[in-house]
């Protein structure tokens, strides 16, 4: 099916046949071969349950805007760690490595949108020259940051997703290009708000307790302690701030652990578990397969 677009990027032809489909409630659209020549590409992930980890790579001269509508995701882009919980925002820069950091795609909804940093037309959409390059320097000067989105952003993306996969005849090419114009936008408008994500003192002693002491049998009582607050006071706190629960944190790294120890070791499944702080490996593997999608043995398979 084809329908035709006029007066956006001069002339894009949408060819429902080039729609790149991946793995199950996972759609993506080449841009590029849909006729954009300063947008690359845009994807959605839905999942339900945990999938496997992003390995790192890089996109070789565009930025990726990622907006995670729903669930949590821990990202790494270079020698950063970032925990992403619903309605954040992170902005890949150009060429810098990046991905899940060995853990697990989770369940949620995240969209990217990937935008060539220097098209070959010098413009963005609709944008003149001077419009599309100041609005590149201030994608640039938001990369490798993590911030709250605002209003709008999920209903911009939804309709440009609608847009693509149910063509209507006679479909104007502004109302596409109002959409994804209006999420980037949002996006700089959001950044600017400098709604970074901090965190505090407490917690990132806290995290560094977790990270020292995953392999003994400690309870979340005791990292609340560590951090002089009442349980219900730090949990609280810990997931505000992290966009997930200290157990849960807890978990990630004691199976990160336990991934590289049965990548790189010929330790027993048994002995695994013990050393990542588990006392039965029935309940390992359990939690292993929850977040790998697969049972230690299977992994070590692999």
């Amino acid at each position: 099916m084809k329908e035709y677009y006029s007066n956006l990027e001069d002339h894009i032809i949408l060819n429902m046949d080039q729609v790149v489909i991946g793995a199950a409630n996972r759609t993506l659209f080449d841009l590029k071969k849909l006729g954009f020549t300063s947008l690359v590409l845009l994807g959605r992930y839905s999942y339900k349950q945990p999938q496997a980890s992003l390995d790192t790579h890089l996109h070789e001269g565009c930025l990726e805007i990622c907006y995670l509508e729903r669930g949590t995701q821990t990202y790494s882009i270079g020698d950063q760690l970032f925990h992403l919980k619903g309605g954040d925002v992170l902005i890949n820069g150009s060429s810098i490595p990046h991905g899940t950091n060995g853990q697990p795609e989770e369940i949620g909804c995240l969209y990217w949108l990937q935008i060539d940093t220097n098209p070959k037309s010098g413009r963005i959409l609709n944008l003149n020259s001077q419009e599309s390059k100041t609005l590149i320097n201030q994608l640039n000067q938001l990369s490798n940051i993590h911030f709250r989105g605002i209003p709008g952003m999920k209903k911009d993306l939804e309709e440009a997703f609608d847009l693509l996969e149910n063509p209507q005849p006679g479909m104007s090419s502004i109302e596409l290009g109002y959409h994804l114009l209006g999420f980037i936008l949002k996006v700089i408008k959001a950044g600017a708000r400098k709604h970074e994500k901090t965190i505090s003192r407490q917690i990132l002693q806290s995290i560094n307790f977790i990270e020292k002491h995953f392999e003994e049998q400690i309870l979340i009582s005791d990292i609340a302690r560590f951090a002089r607050w009442s349980e219900p006071h730090f949990k609280q706190i810990f997931k505000s701030e992290t966009g997930i629960p200290p157990g849960e944190y807890l978990q990630r790294i004691r199976i990160k652990k336990a991934s590289e120890l049965l990548s790189n070791s010929q330790l027993s499944i048994a002995e695994i578990a013990w050393r990542t702080g588990y006392t039965s490996s029935g309940y390992f593997a359990t939690v292993f397969k929850k977040h790998k999608g697969q049972s230690p043995g299977e992994y070590r398979g692999n």
